[in-house]
């Protein structure tokens, strides 16, 4: 069985410091992510990060996969090393270690998220890690007091043009968890926000009918949110329209707002779709501006699967164009959800205990 999602990412062998480990693995959730290390036979000087994800059910078969990629590169059964982490590496670390063959050691989560945040923003540029930029085009100017509050909110953010660090790096999994990471590799835990994809994926189940992710983006794509949320325009026949004929007409005000007032469907299961992945969208924007603007930080880096589907990424963008918050921030999303497997490969497990001790809050 193959991965639903296998990327590669060309990395120089001297970035890595475990030759006696063939790789990791991050059992979460919902998904296993691997990532092992492949010799390339014409360059001495890199390797290939294979970075594959399965679904959870298909554990024995990702198992079954690294075998067969270890056995490719003449390393199964060679005392060679894997590295668990995620909330399920622990739990299934026997299972791991007689299917592999190898000896399987455990690493800390949230310290291995942001080691691998850290080695993926300071050693590749966004066009390598990220998805390319949104090509999102707002539809309506801003009115010019926005534009005056935008430039205010700009300022405050000058003093860090240009600099890679710091970054806010978001790790948006079945939960959703935020850091800052410094220009010294040093990490402040900024916050949490429950509402991530184990509950997004639950409240597409319960609404559209559906938990599977592909299968929502494909029809959130095709919906409209005006059939499901209240927006703008509408607010103008409830009285006087001046406090809101500032925004965009067409600016969703209510999630799921419409449908509270119609006694029935006006909307299809597409429109459904598209207001459960712009809601879960614009609940983020708040925290995330509200953290940039804390620590003057204009660099924001989302991670992990929840945004893997262009849909959502483009949802989020239009979003962040109508709040005044986040209109000095500019927003990367990474092509990839295993900063988890980097950390762990980077580190060993002596480190990622000791780190885990010295993690501080922002």
């Amino acid at each position: 069985m193959e991965p639903i999602s296998l990327k590669r990412i060309l990395t120089p062998k001297h970035l890595l410091n475990s030759p006696d480990v063939f790789g990791c693995l991050d059992r979460g959730c919902s998904m296993t992510k691997i990532l092992y290390v492949k010799s390339l036979a014409n360059d001495e000087a890199h390797v290939s990060l294979e970075l594959a994800v399965f679904m959870n059910k298909d554990f024995a078969n990702a198992l079954d996969w690294m075998v067969a990629r270890a056995k490719e590169e003449g390393k199964f059964d060679k005392g060679m090393k894997i590295r668990a982490t995620g909330v399920g590496g622990e739990k299934y670390k026997a299972e791991i270690e007689s299917k592999l063959s190898m000896e399987v050691q455990i690493a800390n989560e949230f310290v291995c998220q942001q080691k691998g945040s850290h080695f993926l923003l300071k050693n590749f540029d966004d066009d390598v890690s990220c998805y390319p930029s949104s090509d999102f085009k707002p539809q309506h100017e801003p009115p010019d007091w926005v534009k005056v509050m935008q430039r205010k909110f700009d300022s405050l953010f000058t003093e860090n043009d240009g600099k890679r660090f710091p970054a806010i790096f978001g790790f948006c999994g079945s939960g959703i968890s935020f850091n800052k990471l410094n220009e010294d590799l040093t990490t402040e835990v900024l916050g949490i926000t429950m509402l991530g994809g184990k509950s997004f994926l639950g409240m597409a189940k319960l609404i559209v009918g559906t938990n599977d992710y592909g299968e929502l983006m494909r029809l959130a794509e095709k919906g409209f949110r005006g059939n499901v949320d209240t927006q703008v325009n509408e607010m103008f026949a409830l009285g006087d329209s001046k406090e809101y004929s500032v925004l965009p007409p067409d600016m969703p005000l209510f999630p799921f707002g419409k449908a509270s007032d119609c006694e029935e469907a006006k909307y299809s299961k597409e429109d459904l779709a598209a207001s459960v992945v712009g809601s879960l969208a614009a609940s983020l924007i708040p925290q995330v501006a509200a953290y940039a603007r804390m620590h003057r930080i204009r660099r924001v880096y989302l991670g992990g699967h929840l945004f893997s589907g262009k849909v959502a990424r483009d949802l989020f963008e239009a979003n962040c164009r109508m709040s005044v918050g986040m209109s000095p921030v500019t927003v990367r999303f990474l092509s990839n959800g295993h900063t988890g497997c980097l950390g762990a490969l980077l580190m060993p497990p002596e480190e990622s205990a000791k780190l885990r001790s010295e993690m501080t809050l922002g």
